[in-house]
């Protein structure tokens, strides 16, 4: 996938922490993502990216495209239950 860059703040790495995730292992779902892999959230609407961690956790990543599809932000990401 032709990402330029992922968006952090220190309030969704704090939000990804408390799910006992890294900056690292959402990065590696994200970059993993073919772009048929896009779904949207159903409380949100937001696009989202189901995938596996390294260590193969399986992964949510809720995300907003920014520059034109170019780069995303990250909302949130959890362990899916």
């Amino acid at each position: 996938m032709p990402l330029l860059l992922i968006f952090w703040n220190d309030i969704v790495l704090e939000k990804i922490a408390e799910h006992g995730l890294t900056q690292s292992e959402v990065e590696a779902v994200v970059y993993a993502a073919r772009e048929d892999d896009e779904q949207a959230s159903r409380s949100t609407g937001r696009p989202l990216y189901l995938g596996d961690t390294p260590d193969g956790l399986t992964v949510v990543v809720v995300f907003e495209w920014i520059e034109h599809g170019a780069s995303i932000r990250i909302v949130t990401a959890y362990p899916k239950d």
